[in-house]
């Protein structure tokens, strides 16, 4: 009680710091309002307590970082290498669950730590090529490996990934 309005003082240690001004029941002097204009600093103000916490919620939510999921939408066993270089490999194998999409990302399990292959280019069944390929179905693809300096073999296992950026909140 009896703080005053947001005064210059105030927009000047919010602009030492980087900070927002949040501010509840309160005016903005003049002065204040064009320093916090001319140094972008935000002053959010309110008469209302429930809509200043959930304003500086959102606030808090936008600086926190987002966070990666990941997806497994199928599993392959390898069956043939056709041909390997530096920057793809060429293979055929068996979906045994999921579904294998163009476009998705591969990983090769091998213990418990899936190890990142690359991303599929191009995907064929029967010699056509397709947009995905189903439990059961054997299909060849070409994985761009740019970065994975490892070997895939036969009868290993790739898992297909798909990855989303999710926003996190408090």
């Amino acid at each position: 009680s009896g703080v005053g309005n947001v005064s210059e003082a105030d927009v000047k240690t919010a602009a030492a710091k980087g900070a927002v001004i949040y501010a509840f029941r309160v005016g903005v002097e003049p002065a204040a309002a064009k320093l916090a204009e001319r140094d972008g600093i935000q002053v959010r103000t309110s008469d209302v307590i429930y809509e200043l916490v959930e304003t500086f919620r959102r606030d808090l939510e936008a600086l926190l970082p987002s966070q990666l999921e990941r997806t497994i939408v199928g599993k392959l066993r390898v069956l043939a290498i056709f041909k390997t270089d530096a920057r793809s490999i060429i293979l055929g194998g068996k979906v045994t669950t999921g579904v294998v999409k163009k476009g998705s990302l591969v990983d090769l399990v091998r213990g418990d730590t899936p190890v990142r292959v690359g991303k599929i280019t191009s995907l064929q069944r029967e010699k056509e090529d397709v947009a995905e390929a189903a439990t059961g179905a054997e299909c060849g693809m070409r994985i761009d490996t740019a970065g994975f300096d490892g070997e895939i073999k036969e009868s290993d296992i790739l898992e297909f990934i798909t990855e989303e950026s999710v926003r996190q909140s408090l």
